[in-house]
């Protein structure tokens, strides 16, 4: 009693912390921290109200609890800026020196984006929080904006008007030539005309999203701060005929190199959400937050590894796809999972990745390890009937679930093909078996070999190479 009694006198008493941290679907671990969240949920609403929090209980006590959305979240409690900061669920493995979990969240999200892996952070450590997160995106933007200005940096044409003195270039304005001419100064010829420049919106905008990271740095930590100016040494030579202007969403539109440029299009992929999600707090407004959602990322990686398993079978007729499949004659309900190998305009297999339904279940950091024994046995009974119905729909022959587990020493890659339906989804299941595989991808090893692990592993058992 006593015990409740100090809770109830620290909530009530307490200020909300100026910087907070959360991990994926768990509420804060400290019984008073918790208290004061939910006493102050109604600046979280913004939040809560579009899933990128939730309201519930733990031990009994209503809560505020994260999701799969993980960055950072400003929220103003009257003249107070205050930070919330949703970090992977590989950080319950992190430590100061190491902050592995976040830094193969964002490789993860790189390479899901199409980019390549982010280098370690060297010369930078720290404890989770604000300081590693942008410290971390930034040496990632870093290396995408180094490697655009060495392979394919670009100008573009640029339209510029200028009263030129006794010549003419591109075309005369010929309303204000008369003008000059009636006031004495026919020497000056107004011109409009295009010429190639390095000051389009596209570099416009990747230079303000630089200038965003080091306004930031200012607010962090000296180490984190330092840190992030040396990932920019050297570009400014690039920059420097680049005027700066104040980058705001519409000018996203304009620009235009990311068409033709895979350079271009990363970099500017990474450049929107720096931009939209550091906004500084203002008089009468609050910062924009920044989020990636996890569940997508992953998704997006499993649709990377059975693209890569596809093209590794030798089979050339397969090609990889988004199956719709009806359930219903007529129906709109209609059912689309995941993941699917085509041949021709028959489905060879059917898959779905598991991100956020498994992390919805109650998993304590010592067991997210444990493919085998924790992690499948999360599949719900719900997940497995409608794979059972992909399967039955599809007439396909093979089935399977990604999902993720957390490991700092395991196998980069498993599959496990123990499941076995107790009824087969097709109608001769003597000549037409079902085989049912789940592909387990540690999150906590370096990505490109978990990729490169992965791959095969799918590749053999869809050709029934693995049993």
């Amino acid at each position: 009693m006593r015990m409740i009694d100090d809770v109830r006198t620290f909530v009530d008493e307490s200020p909300l912390p100026e910087e907070s941290l959360l991990v994926e679907y768990q509420a804060s671990e400290d019984s008073a921290e918790r208290a004061l969240f939910y006493r102050d949920r109604e600046y979280f609403r913004h939040y809560w109200e579009r899933g990128w929090l939730k309201l519930d209980f733990e031990h009994g006590q209503p809560c505020i609890r994260a999701t799969h959305f993980v960055g950072l979240m400003p929220v103003r409690s009257g003249e107070k800026h205050h930070l919330l900061m949703v970090a992977p669920k590989g950080c319950s493995f992190d430590s100061p020196n190491n902050p592995l979990g976040l830094l193969r969240f964002l490789e993860l999200a790189a390479i899901a984006d199409g980019g390549e892996s982010i280098p370690e952070p060297q010369g930078f450590s720290g404890k989770l929080g604000r300081n590693a997160f942008v410290a971390i995106l930034a040496g990632y933007y870093g290396q995408l904006l180094q490697d655009l200005c060495r392979r394919d940096y670009r100008n573009y044409f640029k339209v510029r008007e200028e009263d030129l003195n006794g010549r003419v270039k591109g075309r005369i304005h010929t309303t204000r030539h008369i003008r000059n001419a009636l006031h004495g100064r026919e020497h000056r010829i107004p011109c409009r005309w295009e010429e190639f420049s390095p000051d389009n919106w596209d570099n416009r905008i990747l230079l303000g999203a630089i200038r965003r990271l080091e306004e930031t740095a200012k607010f962090l930590s000296p180490e984190a701060s330092r840190y992030i100016k040396s990932k920019f040494l050297g570009l400014e030579p690039w920059f420097s005929s680049v005027q700066e202007v104040s980058i705001r969403s519409p000018d996203f539109s304009k620009a235009q190199l990311w068409r033709t440029s895979r350079y271009y299009r990363r970099a500017l992929d990474w450049a929107r959400l720096i931009l939209q999600g550091f906004a500084r707090p203002v008089a009468g407004g609050a910062a924009s937050p920044l989020i990636l959602d996890a569940n997508d990322i992953f998704e997006q990686f499993a649709k990377i590894v059975t693209r890569g398993a596809i093209n590794s079978t030798g089979e050339h007729s397969w090609e990889f796809c988004v199956p719709t499949l009806k359930l219903f004659q007529g129906s709109k309900s209609d059912r689309i999972p995941d993941l699917g190998v085509r041949s021709h305009q028959t489905i060879v297999a059917v898959g779905d990745a598991k991100y956020k339904d498994i992390l919805e279940q109650s998993v304590s950091s010592d067991a997210l390890g444990d493919l085998q024994n924790v992690i499948v046995p999360k599949i719900s009974s719900s997940d497995w009937n409608q794979l059972y119905v992909y399967l039955r729909l599809a007439s396909a022959t093979h089935g399977f679930f990604v999902v993720p587990f957390w490991n700092p020493t395991g196998k980069h890659a498993e599959l496990i093909t123990t499941p076995n339906f107790e009824v087969s989804p097709l109608d001769h299941p003597v000549t037409r078996g079902v085989k049912v595989a789940v592909l387990g991808l540690n999150l906590l090893r370096p990505l490109h070999q978990v990729r490169r692990e992965a791959v095969p592993l799918l590749a053999r058992w869809l050709k029934g190479l693995i049993p």
